[in-house]
């Protein structure tokens, strides 16, 4: 295998594991009894549902994942966001 080609799988290789580790869930919740309050009314402010206990915890898994992936991401910000 030429050096070149070598170079190329290693930036692969390497790519792909930055890319496993972004998409590992970091928030795992099981109940919505352990939600911060602040979460719970942005959560609320954000849905439909009157209750907490309305939305599957698992979309709030998911939400909480999507936002922490984002903001780890500063590139993805529009430069106005940025401090």
């Amino acid at each position: 295998m030429s050096e070149k080609i070598r170079e190329v799988n290693n930036w692969f290789q390497e790519m792909f594991n930055e890319a496993h580790v972004m998409h590992q869930k970091t928030w795992n919740l099981k109940t919505h009894d352990v939600l911060p309050k602040h979460v719970i009314g942005d959560i609320l402010s954000m849905s439909d549902a009157e209750c907490i206990t309305d939305v599957p915890i698992e979309d709030i898994n998911d939400f909480l994942n999507d936002l922490e992936i984002f903001s780890d991401i500063p590139h993805n910000q529009p430069k106005n966001w940025r401090a």
